[in-house]
Protein backbone atom coordinates (compact mmCIF):
# COMPACT_ATOMS: atom_id res chain seq x y z
CA UNK A 1 0.00 0.00 0.00
CA UNK A 2 3.25 2.03 0.25
CA UNK A 3 3.27 1.88 -2.91
CA UNK A 4 0.11 2.81 -3.93
CA UNK A 5 0.09 6.71 -1.97
CA UNK A 6 3.48 7.41 -3.29
CA UNK A 7 1.86 6.45 -6.80
CA UNK A 8 -1.20 8.28 -5.65
CA UNK A 9 0.55 11.69 -4.86
CA UNK A 10 3.30 11.67 -7.51
CA UNK A 11 1.74 14.50 -9.11
CA UNK A 12 2.18 16.84 -6.08
CA UNK A 13 5.41 15.51 -5.08
CA UNK A 14 7.51 17.71 -6.59
CA UNK A 15 6.25 20.61 -4.51
CA UNK A 16 7.41 18.85 -1.33
CA UNK A 17 10.97 20.30 -0.99
CA UNK A 18 11.43 19.73 2.90
CA UNK A 19 10.45 17.00 5.40
CA UNK A 20 7.57 18.97 6.61
CA UNK A 21 5.84 19.66 3.30
CA UNK A 22 6.39 15.92 2.76
CA UNK A 23 4.67 15.30 5.89
CA UNK A 24 2.11 17.71 4.58
CA UNK A 25 1.01 16.18 1.65
CA UNK A 26 1.04 12.50 2.95
CA UNK A 27 -1.89 13.88 5.83
CA UNK A 28 -3.90 15.35 2.72
CA UNK A 29 -3.40 12.37 0.68
CA UNK A 30 -4.27 9.90 3.59
CA UNK A 31 -7.48 12.07 4.42
CA UNK A 32 -8.56 12.63 1.22
CA UNK A 33 -8.32 8.85 0.22
CA UNK A 34 -10.29 7.36 2.95
CA UNK A 35 -12.75 10.23 2.24
CA UNK A 36 -13.12 9.05 -0.61
CA UNK A 37 -13.85 5.70 0.24
CA UNK A 38 -17.04 7.09 1.91
CA UNK A 39 -20.74 7.44 -0.06
CA UNK A 40 -20.55 10.89 -1.48
CA UNK A 41 -23.63 12.29 0.66
CA UNK A 42 -20.50 12.14 3.76
CA UNK A 43 -17.71 13.56 2.18
CA UNK A 44 -18.81 16.72 2.76
CA UNK A 45 -19.20 16.55 6.39
CA UNK A 46 -16.24 14.36 6.76
CA UNK A 47 -14.02 17.42 4.60
CA UNK A 48 -15.46 20.04 6.97
CA UNK A 49 -14.96 17.79 9.94
CA UNK A 50 -11.07 16.84 8.90
CA UNK A 51 -10.47 21.18 8.18
CA UNK A 52 -11.66 22.01 11.49
CA UNK A 53 -9.43 19.23 13.45
CA UNK A 54 -6.39 19.58 11.64
CA UNK A 55 -3.76 21.48 13.79
CA UNK A 56 -1.53 24.20 11.72
CA UNK A 57 -3.82 25.22 8.74
CA UNK A 58 -4.36 28.73 9.54
CA UNK A 59 -7.97 29.89 8.47
CA UNK A 60 -6.78 31.57 5.51
CA UNK A 61 -5.39 28.63 3.98
CA UNK A 62 -8.71 26.52 4.62
CA UNK A 63 -10.20 27.13 1.36
CA UNK A 64 -7.07 25.98 -0.60
CA UNK A 65 -6.77 22.77 1.28
CA UNK A 66 -10.40 22.15 1.12
CA UNK A 67 -9.60 22.60 -2.88
CA UNK A 68 -6.29 20.11 -3.10
CA UNK A 69 -8.45 17.80 -0.68
CA UNK A 70 -11.32 18.03 -3.50
CA UNK A 71 -8.38 17.53 -6.07
CA UNK A 72 -7.22 14.69 -4.35
CA UNK A 73 -10.40 12.83 -3.65
CA UNK A 74 -11.40 13.20 -7.84
CA UNK A 75 -7.87 11.55 -8.44
CA UNK A 76 -8.86 8.58 -6.04
CA UNK A 77 -12.36 8.06 -7.76
CA UNK A 78 -10.83 8.41 -11.51
CA UNK A 79 -6.61 6.36 -10.86
CA UNK A 80 -7.50 3.88 -7.80
CA UNK A 81 -11.09 3.49 -7.76
CA UNK A 82 -10.74 -0.48 -7.49
CA UNK A 83 -8.42 0.04 -4.33
CA UNK A 84 -11.38 0.38 -1.52
CA UNK A 85 -8.31 -0.24 1.13
CA UNK A 86 -8.66 2.50 3.79
CA UNK A 87 -5.31 4.17 5.53
CA UNK A 88 -4.62 3.60 9.35
CA UNK A 89 -1.74 5.10 9.53
CA UNK A 90 1.61 5.90 7.60
CA UNK A 91 4.86 6.44 8.97
CA UNK A 92 7.80 8.68 7.39
CA UNK A 93 11.50 7.76 7.93
CA UNK A 94 14.53 10.23 6.86
CA UNK A 95 17.16 7.72 5.57
CA UNK A 96 19.37 10.18 5.15
CA UNK A 97 19.43 10.28 1.38
CA UNK A 98 15.59 10.21 0.88
CA UNK A 99 12.54 8.86 2.60
CA UNK A 100 10.95 5.56 3.22
CA UNK A 101 7.38 5.63 3.48
CA UNK A 102 5.71 2.61 5.74
CA UNK A 103 1.84 2.35 5.32
CA UNK A 104 -0.82 0.41 7.26
CA UNK A 105 -3.83 -0.47 5.67
CA UNK A 106 -6.99 -2.63 5.90
CA UNK A 107 -7.17 -5.73 3.86
CA UNK A 108 -8.97 -5.95 0.47
CA UNK A 109 -12.87 -5.54 0.71
CA UNK A 110 -12.93 -4.39 4.20
CA UNK A 111 -15.20 -1.74 4.40
CA UNK A 112 -15.30 1.66 6.67
CA UNK A 113 -18.34 0.25 8.67
CA UNK A 114 -16.98 -3.10 9.39
CA UNK A 115 -13.52 -1.20 10.64
CA UNK A 116 -15.49 0.97 12.70
CA UNK A 117 -17.82 -1.81 14.62
CA UNK A 118 -14.64 -4.07 15.16
CA UNK A 119 -13.16 -1.11 16.73
CA UNK A 120 -16.29 -0.19 18.58
CA UNK A 121 -16.27 -3.83 19.88
CA UNK A 122 -12.70 -4.27 20.26
CA UNK A 123 -12.97 -0.60 22.68
CA UNK A 124 -15.83 -2.54 24.40
CA UNK A 125 -18.43 -0.26 23.11
CA UNK A 126 -21.56 -1.73 22.03
CA UNK A 127 -21.61 -1.82 17.97
CA UNK A 128 -23.68 1.45 16.11
CA UNK A 129 -23.85 3.39 18.98
CA UNK A 130 -22.83 6.65 17.62
CA UNK A 131 -18.99 6.41 18.15
CA UNK A 132 -16.67 7.07 15.28
CA UNK A 133 -13.30 6.24 14.09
Amino acid sequence: MSAVLEAFIEPYIEVADTERAYRTLFTLAAAAWNIALFPLEKQQQMLDDFLNNVRGVPASLREDTRAILMELIERKNVYFSENRRMILSWELTDTGRDYHLSVVSTLDNVSAERLKLAQEKENGREPGNGNTI
